[in-house]
This record gives C-alpha cells, sequence and structure tokens, in this order.
C-alpha cells in the first residue's frame, strides 16, 4: 500500500468522523504486516493466526495472506476452510484469499457458500459480491443489466444479485 492510498484513507476516516486511536492502530497494524509479511519469521507468524479463536482475526490474517501472494498459505487456508463453525466473513476471506492466491479451490468454495440451504442469506450475498469484485464472472449469467464492477450497490443492484443467487442455488 503506498502513501497515498494511506493518506487518502485517513481523510475518508476523518470526513466520517470514524478517526480514533482503535482505527489506526488497526490500520497500521494490517499495513506493517503487509509490508513484513513477506519476510520468513512474520509469514510463519501469520499462519499461526489462522488458528487463533477469534474469527475477526482469522478473518484478517486470512485477507492479510491473500494480498501477499505466497501460495505457501494454500493448504493452510484450505484446513480452515474445513472448519464447521465459520462465520461468513471470515468465510468469505478465506474464499478471496484462496482466490487472489491462484487457486480455483476458493472458488468452488465462495460457491458452495452462494448454493448451500444452510447458509444465511447475508453470507449467500457476501460471498456472490466477493466473487464479482475479483472479477469472477463465469459463475453468473451474462446480463447487461449487472453492474459486474461491484462498487456500487443500488436497490435494484441488491436485487438482481439475489436473483442471481437464487438461479445459482436453484442449479
Amino acid at each position: 500500500m503506498n502513501k497515498e492510498k494511506v493518506k487518502k484513507y485517513i481523510e475518508d476516516l476523518e470526513k466520517e468522523n470514524r478517526l480514533n486511536i482503535e482505527t489506526l492502530g488497526y490500520f497500521f497494524a494490517k499495513w506493517i504486516l503487509l509490508t513484513k509479511g513477506k519476510d520468513k519469521e512474520t509469514f510463519t507468524e501469520l499462519l499461526e493466526g489462522l488458528k487463533h479463536e477469534d474469527q475477526i482475526v482469522v478473518s484478517h490474517v486470512a485477507d492479510i495472506l491473500g494480498k501477499i501472494g505466497n501460495a505457501r498459505a494454500i493448504p493452510y487456508l484450505k484446513e480452515i476452510c474445513k472448519r464447521k463453525d465459520l462465520w461468513g466473513v471470515t468465510a468469505c476471506s478465506l474464499g478471496v484469499a484462496l482466490v487472489r492466491l491462484g487457486d480455483r479451490a476458493g472458488i468452488d468454495f465462495l460457491m458452495e457458500k452462494i448454493t448451500s440451504p444452510e447458509e444465511h442469506r447475508d453470507v449467500r450475498m457476501d460471498a456472490a459480491k466477493a466473487l464479482i469484485r475479483l472479477k469472477i464472472r463465469d459463475v453468473f449469467e451474462k446480463d447487461g443489466k449487472v453492474n459486474f464492477d461491484g462498487k456500487t450497490m443500488t436497490p435494484e443492484w441488491s436485487k438482481k444479485l439475489e436473483s442471481l443467487v437464487s438461479k445459482l442455488r436453484a442449479k
């Protein structure tokens, strides 16, 4: 992450009145891990973080591992995907990390979340949004009315996305 993006992020937080020590501390810690995560010692510590009891920690560690780009994390991420108690946000972070690392299993994992009747609607929607933001369009029908860049979520967009999710579940 470059200095310009950091500056913009801080300015955005200030505009929204959300700038506080906790937010800055979290952002700074994540930035350090992203820049240092490529060294062997930090990478090993990140892999250990996938075993943390707090799923929010697991979610952030998966996100960092996906962004670092070290494919050695793939088997560790896949192992965590087998857990039956994953929260939706954690599951989506794991799937996205696998996709970023070039493993098709991430797409399959997110598709499983979308199509599973046991998953909560929000989890299915989050998994679908993740695939769209990653530009994995081949799992959805082509439709000129769908904004596949995923940047804006108008009411019509979420209805259309829900329709796509329903069609995927029906297959």
